[in-house]
């Protein structure tokens, strides 16, 4: 009977080890199915989606030009049916600024070239269509580099000066701050280029111009001599943490990202390397694909895991944290394929608001206590913070104030748009600006004309270039309808 017993036992154990194994299986399959191969759009037959999956929509037509000849033809054809056109690049963005039935969609992949590189006056030359990483990678060849890279390799040049797109170097405005020139092709049809010195008034609103003002063909950018970057990750008691001092006095560039419901927060650090290391880490290449291929899968997987054991979203979320700085935390090598690395999660949503870096600390807190102390619901998510220094482009979330970009990352779940709602007023209470790619209140009836005051100059210079509205979407009808933008 003894035998018998222990072969019942023996049974069980090996009934539950296949169920485990089992479960761990389809975790480990739904995580890969989150892969971050590339931030592509998805074209379901005639059906656009952006790259969240947050919004669809059956435009006209897609189309890819391949030359600003084409370009200007697709506008001028448009605007005599009276039809409109709307540019998108990657198609990461949360909100839905570009779904439009009744126009045409433009997309820019196919002008992705490196058009000249000049050492003399430290710029490159580029079409509108290129991704960060291609740029990049162009750049290295002439042992170049962009100085701040957005955090997401696969946008666009164009599309993330459209959007003032930032990376977290204490020195450093949004990408649109290292424009220096840029083709246009605007809602009459026409070809403009504009500089600091031609048209300057025009190239203010080109910068950061929403997709509003035109499409961007080509654009001229300032670079660095490519140089070593030394990146550390470690933890940092959210008692005790002074972001504002770490992202703008200690490291060079910076992200901070916690946890709700944890009690330390993981610093991503990027600063010169010691005088004495003239290369790259020994494997670099190697160690890089580590992090990249299984650090994030680990993250991923136990992002899922949470998703489906609800009970154990709490330990979970402690395992991430603890997870963040005890991969490959120290690394040396080229700038941009340490700075270029960042993840975001497929199925996700994020809102992301920029705040006065004198009141970051202030609002980071407030916003975790609101966060942490809704009990009632679940969500799984991180808060992340990046340095931007102030500039001088009308539109910017930046605009005349060193900033603290403040993200909150959602991974999918019900009840999420509360946990979302209760970031947001949080974040209006400490003057924060919304991004303009990300999800947030702008078309609910948010006063955003104190946030935004050259408003009207914006909206002057924008109807002389498209005085037709070719680049409206229902998106933007509804906000220039409501009464805070009149």
């Amino acid at each position: 009977s003894t035998q018998s017993t222990w072969g019942s036992y023996f049974e069980r154990m090996c009934r539950i080890l296949v169920l485990v194994v089992a479960a761990l299986a389809v975790l480990v399959f739904r995580a890969l199915q989150y892969d971050l191969q590339h931030f592509e759009m998805y074209r379901d037959g005639d059906v656009w989606t952006n790259w969240g999956k947050t919004h669809s929509c059956r435009p006209l037509s897609f189309l890819q030009p391949a030359s600003e000849k084409e370009i200007v033809h697709i506008i001028n054809n448009a605007t005599e049916l009276g039809q409109r056109v709307k540019v998108v690049g990657a198609g990461h963005s949360w909100t839905n600024i570009t779904c439009d039935p009744n126009g045409h969609l433009l997309n820019l992949d196919k002008m992705n070239r490196v058009l000249k590189v000049s050492r003399k006056r430290m710029t490159v030359t580029t079409q509108a269509g290129i991704t960060w990483v291609e740029l990049a990678e162009v750049l290295d060849r002439y042992n170049l580099t962009i100085p701040v890279y957005p955090y997401v390799p696969y946008l666009t040049v164009g599309g993330s000066i459209s959007t003032s797109s930032h990376g977290g170097g204490r020195e450093w405005g949004s990408v649109s701050t290292l424009v220096t020139e840029m083709r246009v092709v605007v809602g009459n049809g026409s070809v403009i280029t504009v500089s600091e010195l031609e048209n300057p008034a025009m190239f203010n609103v080109q910068r950061t111009g929403l997709g509003l003002v035109g499409v961007i063909t080509s654009v001229t950018l300032r670079v660095v001599p490519q140089h070593l970057m030394r990146r550390s990750i470690y933890l940092v008691p959210r008692s005790s943490l002074n972001a504002r001092h770490l992202m703008f006095h200690k490291h060079a560039h910076t992200l901070i990202v916690c946890f709700p419901f944890t009690t330390e927060c993981a610093v991503a650090a990027h600063d010169p390397p010691e005088p004495t290391q003239l290369a790259a880490d020994p494997y670099f290449d190697l160690l890089l694909w580590l992090d990249h291929h299984v650090s994030v899968k680990l993250y991923i997987l136990t992002l899922v895991a949470a998703s489906h054991l609800p009970w154990l979203q709490t330990s979970l979320l402690k395992l991430m944290n603890w997870l963040l700085p005890h991969g490959i935390t120290k690394l040396v090598g080229p700038s941009h394929c340490l700075l270029l690395v960042g993840h975001e999660l497929p199925m996700s949503t994020e809102m992301e608001y920029h705040v006065p870096s004198d009141v970051a600390d202030q609002a980071f807190r407030a916003v975790l206590e609101k966060l942490e102390s809704m009990d009632e619901i679940r969500f799984l998510g991180c808060l992340a913070m990046r340095p931007v220094q102030g500039d001088d482009i009308f539109m910017s979330p930046f605009f005349k104030r060193e900033s603290v970009s403040i993200e909150f990352q959602l991974f999918n779940l019900p009840h999420q748009q509360r946990a979302l709602d209760a970031f947001a007023q949080v974040m209006e209470t400490w003057e924060g600006r919304p991004h303009w790619g990300k999800q947030n209140h702008i078309a609910t009836g948010r006063a955003l004309r104190p946030l935004y005051r050259k408003w009207e100059h914006f909206n002057f210079l924008r109807e002389q270039a498209d005085p037709y509205k070719t680049f409206f979407t229902p998106y933007w009808d509804e906000l220039y309808k409501n009464d805070f933008w009149s």
